[in-house]
């Protein structure tokens, strides 16, 4: 019985500790640091692409000059 008690108090305490009515709201992230965010994204993906024709065309140049020379 004494347990029972003991967690229902602390369980009650809990419930109430959690609900303070002063609740801080969170503040919107800055619009500047968020642009800049997603510039830095679009600058990446644009690099990402480039890298991805220089290895492109690399490969090509690399199965042409095989082929050439197994020719």
């Amino acid at each position: 019985m004494k347990n029972t008690l003991k967690w229902t108090a602390l369980l009650l305490f809990i419930s109430v500790a959690g609900c303070d009515k002063k609740e801080k709201q969170a503040k919107a992230p800055n619009p500047v640091l968020f642009k800049n965010q997603l510039k830095a994204l679009e600058q990446a993906k644009h690099v990402e692409g480039v890298i991805q024709n220089s290895a492109e065309e690399q490969r090509k140049t690399i199965e042409d000059n095989a082929n050439s020379q197994a020719q």
